[in-house]
């Protein structure tokens, strides 16, 4: 198995924030308004979170991204990243990022 799917499933078995069934696990989509063509969503259990951002155009896009705080690692690169600092983003065309609250 190679390691994007081991960092998936890793993911899927450690966070409460993924917890299919769970009354208490909440989604919400964020919007980023500089860029139409993002989809972002955050869901969380408690303190635990898992943030998805997905570009879905086929253009590199800037934008940020409210209101989302705390430490947070992305899963298959391992850098951190506060977002109580730092809200902004750049991705590549068709690109996605995934992150766990820390």
């Amino acid at each position: 198995m190679n390691d994007f799917y081991k960092s998936l499933l890793g993911l899927h078995t450690n966070s409460a924030a993924l917890r299919a069934g769970d009354p208490e696990v909440k989604t919400r989509r964020l919007i980023a308004h500089e860029n139409p063509g993002i989809f972002a969503f955050l869901r969380t259990k408690e303190e635990k979170g898992v943030l998805v951002i997905l570009n879905f155009s086929n253009k590199n896009a800037n934008f940020s991204l409210d209101p989302i705080n705390g430490k947070f690692r992305e899963i298959f690169s391992c850098k951190q990243k506060d977002f109580s600092n730092d809200k902004s983003f750049e991705m590549d065309a068709w690109k996605y990022l995934v992150f766990e609250k820390l």
